[in-house]
C-alpha cells in the first residue's frame, strides 16, 4: 500500500523526536526526554492507525513504547510505564503470531521491565511472574546458537529478577540470580578493574545489592562484604568513607562479631529495600517471610521422606521458580505445594505463606504453555483457593498492593473457570467468594466502578448457580425446575 505525503512527513517528525529525546536522557534530561518520547509515540500511533499491518510501523511503535516505560519507571510514573509495557507486548505478540520477527528476547526484556515497576507498586504476584518468564525465555534462547541474546540483556533481566525475589520471592533464589548477574557481567575482572557500559551499571549495582543484603543473611559475611564494596563503588562520589569502612571490615570478615554482623545486616537490608519500595518493620510478618526460603518452609512442615518424594528435580541452575523442575511437571509441582500450603497456614503462616506464593508462582509458569486450557480444570480450583487465602493473609497485614495483586489473579483464573460452575456446586460457590473477595477489595482501594462491577458479578454468579441447583434439586425429587416441595 503507498503511503500517503502526510503518512511519509509524520513518520519523519516521529523519527527526528525519537532522535531527541534519546540526546535529551543521555544528557541527563529524563523528564524532557519523557515529553518528547511522548510526543513522537502519539505520531508513530497514528502512522500505525493508517496501517496496522505494517510490520515495520509495529517494531517502531513496539520500540518506542519500550522506551517510554523505561522513562516513566524512572520517573515513578508507575500506571503508565505498566501500560506502555502491556501495549508494548500486544504490538510483540502481534508479530510474533503473525510470522514476521523473532520477538522472543524482546518480549523478554518488556517483561523483566514491568516486573520492575510492578515490583514498586508492591504487586509481587504479577512482578515475579513477569521476571521469571524472563529470565526462563533467555535460558532457553541461550541454548539455541541462532537465537542466543547478548550476555549483557540475560545480566539485566537476572539483576532485575534477584531484586523481585528479593522483596516477593524465595531469598535462595533471589541470591542465586544477583550471583548470576555479578558473574555475567564480570567474567573476567582482575585487581578490581572492570568496565560496565553507563546504561548497565544501575542493573550491576542492584544485583550487588541482592547479594551483600542475602549473603549476610545466610551466614557469607566475605562474600556480602565484597558485593557491598563493588554496590558502593557504583555509587560513585561521596562515598569514599563507606569504602574504607566496608574495606576495613572486609580484612578480617572472620572476626566480626555479632553485632557487627547485625548491624551489617540492617544497613544492607535497608539499602536493599529503598531499590524495591518493600519496608517490613523488623521482625514483623512481612520481614520473616522475606527471610523464609522454600527449603526452610519445607523442612519445617514435612517429614525427610516426603521431602524425598518431591515431584520434579531442576534440571539446570535454578534462579527462578519455573526452573525448579522440568516444565511438564510444573502443574504436578504447584499443585503439591499448594495442597500443602493450604493444610500448612492455620498452623505455621510463615511457612504456609513461602509455599502458597511458591505454588502461585509455578502455576502461573504452567498458565503460560500451550495447553494451559486443557490442563486448568484440573488445577484452577486450587489455585483460586491458595489466592485466595494468601490475598486475606496480606490484606491482614495491610499490605494493600499485594492483596489487590493476588485478588486480581484470583479473578482472573476465576473467570475462566466459569463455564464449570453450572455443573459444580462447590466450585460455584469458591468463584463467588473469590468474585466478591476481589470487588471488596477494589472498592476498598478507591476503585469503585471496578469494584461494584466484581460484586454485581457475584450476586449474578450466585443467582444463577443458585438456580441451577435447585433445578436439580427439583428434578431429583421428580417435580418440574422451580418447583419446591411445598409447591
Amino acid at each position: 500500500m503507498s503511503r500517503s505525503f502526510q503518512d511519509r512527513r509524520r513518520e519523519q517528525r516521529a523519527s527526528e523526536l525519537l532522535g531527541q529525546a534519546r540526546r535529551q536522557q543521555a544528557a541527563g534530561q529524563v523528564e524532557e526526554a519523557l515529553h518528547t518520547q511522548l510526543n513522537a509515540v502519539e505520531l508513530i500511533r497514528a502512522s500505525l492507525d493508517a496501517c496496522p499491518d505494517n510490520p515495520e510501523s509495529r517494531k517502531t511503535a513496539a520500540a518506542a513504547l519500550r522506551t517510554l516505560g523505561s522513562l516513566q519507571t524512572q520517573l515513578d510514573q508507575l500506571d503508565a510505564a505498566i501500560a506502555s509495557f502491556d501495549e508494548c507486548e500486544e504490538h510483540y505478540r502481534f508479530l510474533d503470531e503473525a510470522e514476521c520477527a523473532e520477538v522472543s528476547a524482546l518480549i523478554a526484556d518488556v517483561r523483566a521491565r514491568r516486573g520492575f515497576a510492578l515490583m514498586r507498586q508492591g504487586r509481587g504476584a504479577s512482578a515475579v511472574a513477569d521476571v521469571d518468564a524472563a529470565v526462563t525465555t533467555y535460558a532457553e534462547l541461550s541454548g539455541s546458537p541462532s537465537a542466543r541474546p547478548p550476555a549483557r540483556e540475560v545480566a539485566r533481566a537476572l539483576a532485575t529478577a534477584s531484586l523481585v525475589l528479593s522483596r516477593f520471592g524465595d531469598p535462595l533464589l533471589a541470591r542465586e540470580a544477583a550471583d548470576a548477574a555479578l558473574r555475567t557481567y564480570l567474567p573476567a575482572a582482575h585487581a578490581g578493574t572492570f568496565t560496565v557500559p553507563t546504561g548497565d551499571v544501575p542493573h550491576l549495582r542492584h544485583a550487588a545489592l541482592v547479594a551483600a543484603a542475602l549473603h549476610v543473611q545466610h551466614g557469607q559475611p566475605e562474600v556480602a562484604l565484597v558485593a557491598a564494596n563493588l554496590a558502593v563503588q557504583l555509587l560513585g562520589d561521596g562515598s569514599g568513607e563507606t569504602l574504607s569502612h566496608l574495606r576495613t571490615l572486609l580484612a578480617r570478615p572472620d572476626e566480626l562479631s555479632p553485632e557487627q554482623l547485625a548491624a551489617l545486616d540492617g544497613a544492607f537490608t535497608a539499602a536493599l529495600c529503598r531499590i524495591t519500595r518493600g519496608t517490613p518493620l523488623p521482625g514483623s510478618d512481612l520481614d520473616r517471610l522475606r527471610r523464609t526460603t522454600l527449603a526452610a518452609a519445607l523442612t519445617g512442615v514435612t517429614a525427610s521422606d516426603e521431602l524425598a518424594a518431591i515431584p520434579g528435580k531442576p534440571t539446570r541452575a535454578v534462579v527462578v521458580p519455573a526452573q525448579r523442575c522440568p516444565r511438564p511437571l510444573v502443574p504436578t509441582r504447584a499443585r503439591w505445594l499448594a495442597e500443602l500450603a493450604v493444610t500448612t497456614l492455620p498452623q505455621a503462616p510463615i511457612e504456609g505463606m513461602r509455599l502458597a506464593l511458591e505454588a502461585h508462582y509455578l502455576f502461573a509458569a504452567a498458565a503460560r504453555s500451550a495447553d494451559s486450557d486443557d490442563q486448568l480444570p484440573a488445577y484452577g480450583p486450587l489455585w483460586v483457593r491458595t489466592l485466595l487465602a494468601a490475598s486475606a493473609w496480606f490484606e491482614a497485614r495491610a499490605e494493600q498492593a499485594m492483596a489487590v495483586d493476588l485478588a486480581c489473579w484470583a479473578a482472573g483464573v476465576a473467570d475462566r473457570l466459569m463455564p464449570y460452575a453450572f455443573s459444580d456446586g462447590e466450585l460455584a460457590a469458591l468463584l463467588h467468594d473469590c468474585v466478591s473477595h476481589h470487588g471488596r477489595l477494589l472498592i476498598a482501594c478507591g476503585d469503585h466502578v471496578t469494584g461494584e462491577r466484581s460484586l454485581m458479578m457475584a450476586r449474578v454468579l450466585a443467582e444463577l448457580t443458585g438456580e441451577t441447583w435447585r433445578d436439580r434439586a427439583a428434578l431429583g425429587h421428580g417435580l418440574p425446575p422451580h418447583h419446591t416441595m411445598s409447591s
